[in-house]
């Protein structure tokens, strides 16, 4: 009996022992062949390093410790992109389905701690960037989580050395990622079910004058959110005027946060197809603008918002944008000796419907405002048009309420050298054109109405000069039996070369001129 349980005991420690050997065997058989498929099976133009790969297969992992990969140009031969992370590691792999089910499928991949340049080159081609579409695929993949934990990006121009994007302690989460050789063949070559990513700061530069910032942003599958947005104007005012060839605004722009509703961006190697969101909010925002009218004219042709979004080259979906408490300040310098004239819209608040070109008419896109004009005339507006007519028909309507004229004076007396002095009571205006002219239905009522013509020293009253300009203007709006002076001004040329604000601005002031002036 004794050596029947000592037989089957030394039999049981046999077997342990063979099981424990061929294990350890088969483990530095798997690490030699992952070593070997990572040496041979890699691109002529990607280099792979690290430290040392730990396999387990007891505890059922992979990993890797200080990973640097480069991938150098086909073109420049010189590096391109690359990455360097403390560890990789590959947690949880089902042996089972790998060996009999062709499918690779893993719990956890997380990636600690990335550090990834990227070096742009002009004279590279797009397509030098697209994943080769000739490799087969043989297996499904299969990860639960893939994780990318105090991530670091940035990108250089390599012709100027200069910064295009740093994105610093990011955070990056897949869920239920599937790959397959269908999904191989799409724009984001595998399926997933969601995904999280933050970051506690951006920069990017929009281009040669404008730079971007926010922080500690996340993006999620239902509700992302943008904190501490910047869009700002790299130069001064003045050093910008002194750089650029043809006149160009000078932005200033802030906002606390802007929220996006199911935000959905779909993205090639090198351009943006789709961008979408259900709802999005803008909480907080100061928006400045300066334009120095000194430096010579931009003569392109301005397209208006119904054929910007049409000629987009790529689908832009925004079906409800809402601008809360926004304040906006445009300044404009037109004489040398002279300080920029400023119109201002406080407490301003707007609705945007149907902010794309992806509906089908007669869908419109609807703009709301409501606000202050020059921080003290309430003003509602609506702006409506639609996307697909190109003609680029449009409908503008807007009332105020109680403008006093000499609160125009900021803009009147710096850019015109005139002062304006009365009030207008009520005004109402609808403004109907296309992208060659418009016409203006304007009602209006005012009182005490008078025009100021200024000495060149834009303080002193030129006295002839005024008489002069009062003999044109009505002093009231009392007409009959009325107190709004009704007119109608039709072909109203557009000038192509000026922005679209500048059409709204061209047709209601044509409006008013004939409202004001003694017929």
């Amino acid at each position: 009996m004794h050596r029947a349980i000592k037989l089957i005991f030394l039999f049981f420690i046999s077997t342990l022992i063979i099981l424990i050997i061929g294990i350890f065997i088969a483990q530095n058989s798997l690490k030699n062949k992952i070593e070997t498929a990572l040496r041979e099976r890699l691109p002529d133009y990607v280099s792979l390093n690290y430290s040392d790969l730990d396999l387990s297969l007891f505890r059922n992992y992979v990993e890797m410790h200080n990973v640097e990969i480069l991938r150098v140009g086909k073109v420049t031969s010189e590096t391109s992109f690359s990455v360097s992370f403390k560890k990789l590691g590959v947690y949880k792999i089902n042996y089972w389905d790998y060996l009999f089910n062709d499918c690779i499928d893993v719990n956890n991949v997380k990636i600690v701690e990335p550090i990834g340049t990227y070096y742009h080159n002009e004279i590279v081609p797009k397509k030098e960037y697209n994943l080769p579409k000739t490799i087969e695929v043989k297996k499904i993949i299969n990860v639960r989580n893939f994780v990318i934990s105090n991530g670091t990006f940035q990108a250089y121009d390599t012709q100027t050395d200069s910064l295009l994007l740093d994105l610093k302690n990011s955070q990056f989460t897949l869920r239920n990622i599937h790959f397959d050789k269908e999904t191989f063949i799409k724009k984001v070559p595998f399926e997933y079910e969601d995904y999280s990513f933050q970051f506690e700061e951006l920069f990017y530069r929009l281009n040669d004058f404008e730079n971007l910032t926010t922080k500690n942003s996340e993006f999620k599958n239902e509700t992302s959110v943008i904190r501490d947005f910047r869009l700002k104007t790299k130069y001064s005012k003045e050093k910008l005027s002194s750089i650029i060839i043809n006149e160009r605004d000078h932005y200033d722009i802030e906002a606390d946060s802007v929220w996006l509703k199911d935000f959905n961006l779909e993205r090639l190697i090198d351009s943006i197809s789709l961008v979408a969101s259900t709802k999005t909010t803008v909480y907080n925002s100061t928006i400045n603008v300066y334009r120095d009218k000194l430096v010579n004219d931009d003569l392109r042709i301005k397209p208006l918002y119904s054929k910007m979004l049409r000629d987009l080259n790529f689908y832009l979906k925004l079906d409800t944008i809402s601008i809360n408490n926004a304040n906006i300040q445009y300044e404009e310098k037109v004489r040398v000796d002279n300080v920029a004239g400023i119109i201002t819209f406080s407490d301003f608040n707007a609705t945007v419907q149907n902010f794309s070109n992806t509906y089908k008419s007669p869908v419109q896109t609807i703009i709301e405002i409501d606000a202050n004009f020059m921080n003290h005339a309430p003003l509602q507006a609506t702006w409506q048009f639609d996307v697909n007519n190109q003609s680029d028909l449009f409908l503008f309507q807007a009332e105020a309420s109680n403008l006093q004229a000499d609160n125009l004076n900021d803009f009147t007396v710096p850019n015109f050298n005139k002062r304006l002095e009365g009030e207008l009571d009520k005004t109402y205006l609808t403004i109907s054109g296309n992208s060659q002219e418009s016409k203006i239905d304007f009602k209006v009522k005012y009182k005490h109405f008078d025009v100021v013509a200024l000495k060149k020293n834009g303080k002193d009253k030129n006295k002839i000069l005024s008489k002069v300009f009062n003999l044109f203007v009505s002093k009231n709006s009392k007409n009959g039996n009325s107190s709004f002076k009704e007119v109608t001004k039709s072909n109203i040329e557009r000038d192509k070369t000026k922005s679209v604000f500048n059409y709204i601005w061209i047709s209601t002031r044509a409006g008013l001129i004939k409202a004001l002036t003694i017929e």
